[in-house]
């Protein structure tokens, strides 16, 4: 699979879905920077506001 078309399908998945993309891309920083626990807290507290 080539960086274009790897590119085009995330930008039609975002589109698509951008409100869980969004949570799934906080998510993955979230899992390098921040405790699981701390992450969990904030991952519900973003569901709770957007949803």
């Amino acid at each position: 699979m080539t960086n274009k078309k790897y590119i085009t399908a995330i930008g039609i998945f975002a589109i698509n879905n951008s409100r869980d993309f969004a949570i799934s891309s906080i998510e993955s920083i979230l899992m390098q920077a921040i405790p699981i626990k701390i992450k969990n807290m904030i991952k519900f507290a973003m569901i709770a506001t957007i949803t």
